[in-house]
Parts: structure tokens; sequence; C-alpha cells
């Protein structure tokens, strides 16, 4: 009964496929490698062609096989991507656009170095992004993508807080060589670059939180983080990202002092919004 139930709505995506992507039989036969008899013998029966016969749809169409399962597809962004609109955003993605690219890029950079490229793709495949849309720093989407990201990486890669804010660290070596590692490397000193980072530098990366600097003495640099009233609105939510963002969020901060040629600085966090606190405190100690 549950595989008859399968193949009912994977031939009932495939109808909005169609629809949506107006191709007839013939070409979807086509995106699966079947023969037009072995195709309608499939679809008449509602029955799931094979794996491989799968995959090949999922490459063609930039989805995963959970998308033709329990998964939901936002058709109109496969549409914009299908007829060549590379930096199309599926709708969750596409409003209350307050982050930058860059954001990601360090991300995906590092499952390709951990794992392998097509871990990366397969990644971007269930986020329904097509991969041309982080070839630059500054493209705008909102925060539900590393969100959504950190989510995947915690369900079914099973990272856990070691793992995310090795994946934070990570965005030194993407950026140490580009125009954002030659602003953080200009500074005089540590202290200098973290007072530029919360007076608005901070915006080169996001502008979901506002950062305060509360203290900036003795190798303890304090700042406080709490959630931009403009991303609260555009975003219409008051808690803005989770838990596991605030844990690259750390590594990111812990990578800020290697811009200085200082080692790696230990992050604390003190205080979390996500745990009932009015803001995320976090104490770089360098």
């Amino acid at each position: 009964m549950q595989y008859k139930e399968s193949g009912r709505i994977f031939w009932k995506k495939i109808e909005n496929i169609k629809f949506i992507l107006t191709l007839n039989d013939t070409a979807i036969a086509n995106m699966l490698a079947l023969t037009e008899p072995k195709y309608k013998k499939f679809k008449n029966n509602e029955l799931l062609p094979a794996l491989p016969n799968l995959d090949r749809l999922c490459i063609r169409l930039g989805l995963n096989m959970n998308h033709f399962s329990l998964g939901k597809i936002d058709y109109m962004s496969l549409r914009e991507r299908f007829y060549g609109n590379s930096y199309a955003l599926p709708t969750k993605y596409d409003y209350g656009k307050l982050s930058k690219s860059r954001t990601i890029i360090n991300c995906l950079d590092y499952l390709e170095l951990k794992y392998n490229e097509n871990v990366k793709y397969a990644v971007l495949s269930h986020l329904q992004i097509d991969p041309l849309f982080f070839k630059e720093d500054n493209r705008s989407m909102n925060i539900n993508v590393i969100s959504d990201l950190c989510a995947l990486l915690k369900k079914t890669f099973h990272f856990n807080k070691d793992d995310f804010t090795a994946l934070g660290r990570w965005s030194y070596e993407v950026n140490k060589n580009k125009e954002l590692g030659q602003i953080l490397s200009s500074f005089q000193n540590k202290y200098e670059m973290f007072e530029a980072i919360c007076n608005g530098l901070s915006k080169e990366f996001e502008k979901n939180f506002d950062y305060t600097l509360k203290s900036n003495s003795n190798n303890r640099i304090i700042v406080h983080s709490t959630p931009s009233e403009e991303a609260k609105d555009l975003l219409r939510k008051k808690l803005i990202g989770n838990t596991t963002t605030c844990l690259t969020k750390m590594g990111v901060f812990s990578s800020f002092t290697k811009y200085q040629l200082l080692p790696t600085a230990n992050v604390v966090k003190t205080k979390c919004i996500y745990q009932g606190d009015q803001v995320t405190e976090y104490q770089i100690i360098t």
C-alpha cells in the first residue's frame, strides 16, 4: 500500500510539472530515459520508475527524490530555473532578503571539502537553488536559506556543535583573499576590527541582526546580538535564525582574529535569545 501511494504521489507531481513547464509525456519520458511504451506502462499503473531513471529526472530538474514523495516542490521557482533563470529562488527565500550569498558559500565549500562535490549539489537540490546562484558573494536571499541548510545538516549528516562552529570558521578560508578579507585585515588590531564590525561592517555579511560592542579590552571582547527591527518586520517573526545558525556564527566570530594574523579565538555564548534571553552575548577570548 505504501509503495502504491508513493507511485500515486509521484505521478500527480509529474502532471503538475508537465503543466507548469508546458511539457508533454515525450519530454518527461526522455528525462527518465524511458521508452514511450515503458513510460506509459509506469504512468497508467502509477508505478515508480527505477532509481537510476528517477535520478536522471532529478538531475535534469534540479530536485531530489524526496521532492517527489513528501517534499514540497516550488513549481514557480522550478519553471524559472528550468527556462534559464539560474538565480531564481523558491518563494520562502525570496522575501526579507537581508542575507548575502557569501554566508552560504563558505558552508558549501566546507561541505565539498568534508565530503565531495556531489554532496554539495545534493544539498542545493534539496534547497531547490541552482549552484550558479552562489557564484557571486553579494546575491540577496533571506536567512531561511542557512536555517534550512543547518536543519538539513543536523538531521541528515548528524552535525553537532563542533561541526557547526567549524562550518562558521571556514568563512576565513573562503574570504581571506577576497575584498571582505582585505577589509578585515586592514585594521590596526583586533579591537579596532571588532569595533568596525559592530559599527556597520557586519552589514557586509547580513542585516538580520544588530551588533553592539559591550567590552573591547583585556583579550576579552564581548558582543551583543539582537534581531534587527527590519528583519523582524520583513520576515514577520520575532526570532530570526535558530540555535544551529547561532553556532555557525560562533565559528565566524572565532575566525575573525585570523585576519589579524592571530590564532583562532575561543568563543563562549553566555546569553542566548533562543533560550529566552533578550540578547545573545558572545565572549570572544583571544
